[in-house]
């Protein structure tokens, strides 16, 4: 679909991807109960490895979030007061700048796997294989749709 560009520039493209949604009555069915309802038992089993490990994921983060944060703080308490009179080893200075440079790299990366791991666990469709997903619902759900469909003549 073009739409009209505005003063001559080229004009521009629209483009959309076609998702399917499963439905049980009112309610939207979660990929997982479908596939499991559809005896896919592989791909059932293959969302809910991901959905764990997006767990595992987010607890990792937070976790290395908090120790990012700790460090960052005791670095920054830790560090030598303004007084040019009190010396401070270079040990300490080291160690201090390092809790301060790890709390940060910490914060980083924990934020970064914290937010991963609720990404895959919070997936709308974790598998994108159209392809699976339709031969799970002309396979066994159809045929179970007919058996309890009664005939008419």
């Amino acid at each position: 679909m073009s739409l009209p560009s505005p003063r001559g520039m080229q004009p521009s493209r629209a483009s959309c991807r076609r998702r399917a949604f499963r439905y049980q009555g009112e309610a939207p069915l979660d990929d997982e109960d479908f596939l499991r309802l559809a005896g896919d038992k592989d791909g059932a089993a293959e969302i809910a490895s991901k959905r764990e490990t997006g767990i595992t994921l987010n607890r990792m983060g937070l976790a290395a979030l908090g120790i990012g944060a700790g460090l960052m703080v005791g670095g920054y308490i830790a560090r030598p007061k303004a007084d040019p009179d009190v010396g401070s080893s270079s040990l300490s200075t080291a160690l201090i700048t390092g809790g301060i440079i790890g709390g940060i790299i910490g914060l980083a990366g924990g934020g970064s796997l914290a937010w991963l791991g609720a990404a895959k666990t919070n997936a709308e469709h974790p598998l994108d294989d159209a392809a699976r997903f339709n031969e799970a619902a002309n396979g066994k759900l159809r045929g179970a749709f007919r058996a309890s469909t009664p005939a008419t003549r």
